[in-house]
């Protein structure tokens, strides 16, 4: 009888620290994406960025994302003689800036990051 008891006591316990750690880990991930919403609103203050439509504005926050996530874990690798930020051009992906203000076209087998960084995300050297 007693064992029963233990033995559903644990379950309980468990399935509570369960749901409390699956609730913290979802709150810290709202959080993190709360604080990237408010800086891309930073951001298009900054750079006088403005969007026609939802739509577009859903789609640049999105690359703005990947941009920023893209610095943070570059940054945070600490194994560079630099750092990377985030500037005028965070909200296009690499191929429109390489598009826009190279004139040159990448093709679709090209990897996203090379192993040189261009001026697109280069705000300052350490």
């Amino acid at each position: 009888m007693t064992s029963k008891l233990d033995q559903k006591t644990f379950i309980i316990t468990m399935f509570i620290i369960l749901v409390t750690w699956a609730s913290q880990a979802m709150s810290r991930a709202m959080l993190q994406e709360a604080s990237i919403v408010e800086l891309h609103e930073k951001w298009m203050a900054q750079f006088g960025r403005t969007y026609v439509d939802g739509a577009e504005k859903d789609k640049r926050f999105k690359i703005f994302k990947e941009n920023y996530e893209y610095v943070e874990r570059f940054n945070n690798a600490g194994n560079n003689t630099y750092k990377l930020g985030i500037n005028g051009f965070s909200y296009i992906t690499d191929e429109e800036f390489q598009a826009s203000h190279t004139g040159s076209k990448m093709s679709i087998g090209t990897p996203r990051f090379s192993k040189t960084i261009s001026s697109f995300y280069c705000t300052h050297k350490s």
